[in-house]
């Protein structure tokens, strides 16, 4: 899978350090296809949370034979995940050399 330097957990761990954060790979898979995306989870009150993308390039990446229906379904899932377990708000970014949704 293509990837950039944001998506190494040493990188992440960094970052986590400077942002008070806590980084998770979320992924979904289905056989031989993947969608992965490093996230970046702040804490709120009441047992919430924000996620992001890591800053700049950290984008969701898919393995390649992954179709749009696929990937939509698989962000989906994701989205369904996060709001079950008290995430409030999602901010992914997309990285402008990698193919992304």
């Amino acid at each position: 899978m293509r990837h950039d330097i944001d998506h190494l957990p040493g990188y992440l761990a960094a970052s986590d350090r400077r942002r008070g954060s806590t980084s998770l790979l979320a992924h979904v898979s289905e056989g031989d296809v993947v969608f992965a995306v490093p996230l970046q989870f702040i804490e709120l009150p009441g047992g919430m949370q924000d996620a992001a993308s890591a800053e700049l390039r950290a984008a969701p990446l898919f393995t390649e034979g992954t179709s749009a229906a696929w990937r939509s379904a698989a962000i989906r899932a994701l989205l369904d995940h996060l709001r079950d377990s008290g995430t409030v708000s999602l901010f992914l970014r997309f990285h402008p050399l990698l193919e992304g949704y």
